[in-house]
């Protein structure tokens, strides 16, 4: 769906000197070079990032030689906010962390539980600053949330935004596709609202599926049990935003979470290992860690007798 930046990718790296034929880049739909990739017996290790049932196939087709396989698969990551949080820095951030790029990124926390002392003040400071956000042209300095990647994308937002809906979801804010007049260079885009939802349970589909899409749901909660139940429940296990001043909360909540990287007092920053389901499928890999680097490499054990 993104090939310009691939192929702008290619570029840097022949003007940096990368040698020819160290990066090959392949065009084309998934159907057409998932198997091709994953079973050719000259590559000896795949690493994909994408969705279940992809993954699944690659390491289907990947078994038989036994090549390394990596599987980053998606996330669907709660972000976690007590009453004693740091009101400001959390709800700036909580901006990024739910609409960042479109929400279409696996860093993001589209899950948002809140302590029901502050759910009320959240629930209200965040739909003020999230309908200041502006939609718009994505190579502006000024767009706050650009385009969704493609009509298909679009369609599959609107189609888990009307089943919510259906599932007595409120629509606080949002909720529908964004179309430009004619006269705009804008009116073939596909745009939605940045959209929060108020009113699901935490084990309806739109709280277990990924969205990829700006789109949030906030749920109260009334305990660190309750909450920790909650955020666990999802199929995924990627990350967390955690928000608390208590030390010793950060360290039960991080250590009681089913994910690979949790954030506390922030979000965003990379060090981050394959969601929990990857483990069924493949081996494990890992992402923004020295791992990561280890992974395309192969270690050798040379044993010398001197006698």
């Amino acid at each position: 769906m993104t090939p310009m930046s691939a192929y702008l990718f290619s570029k840097a790296c022949i003007k940096g000197g990368l040698p020819p034929g160290v990066l090959n880049i392949v065009y084309g739909s998934a159907a057409n070079t998932l198997n091709t990739i994953a079973s050719h017996p000259k590559i000896k290790a795949v690493s994909f990032t994408g969705s279940q049932s992809k993954a699944r196939r690659i390491a289907e087709a990947a078994l038989p030689s036994l090549k390394k396989t990596a599987l980053q698969i998606g996330g669907k990551n709660p972000n976690i906010i007590f009453k004693d949080c740091d009101f400001e820095k959390m709800i700036a951030t909580t901006l990024w962390s739910s609409f960042d790029n479109q929400g279409q990124s696996y860093l993001a926390c589209p899950r948002i539980f809140v302590e029901r002392p502050i759910y009320q003040k959240f629930k209200e400071e965040f739909i003020k600053r999230t309908q200041y956000l502006k939609v718009g042209d994505p190579f502006s300095a000024t767009t706050d949330v650009g385009a969704i990647v493609s009509e298909k994308h679009l369609f599959g937002i609107i189609e888990l935004v009307n089943e919510a809906k259906k599932q007595g979801g409120d629509i606080l804010l949002g909720g529908e596709q964004i179309v430009f007049d004619k006269k705009s260079k804008h009116y073939r885009g596909y745009f939605f609202q940045p959209t929060i939802i108020e009113g699901l349970a935490h084990h309806f589909r739109l709280n277990e599926e990924e969205v990829y899409g700006p789109v949030v749901t906030i749920m109260p909660f009334d305990t660190e049990e309750e909450v920790i139940q909650f955020a666990n429940e999802s199929d995924y296990g990627f990350a967390a935003s955690i928000w608390t001043s208590d030390v010793q909360r950060m360290t039960r909540v991080a250590s009681s979470l089913h994910v690979e990287t949790a954030w506390i007092n922030d979000w965003g920053y990379m060090n981050i290992r394959n969601s929990k389901n990857a483990g069924q499928f493949a081996t494990a890999g890992w992402e923004g860690s020295k791992e990561a680097l280890e992974f395309f490499t192969k270690q050798r054990n040379i044993l010398i007798n001197y006698q």
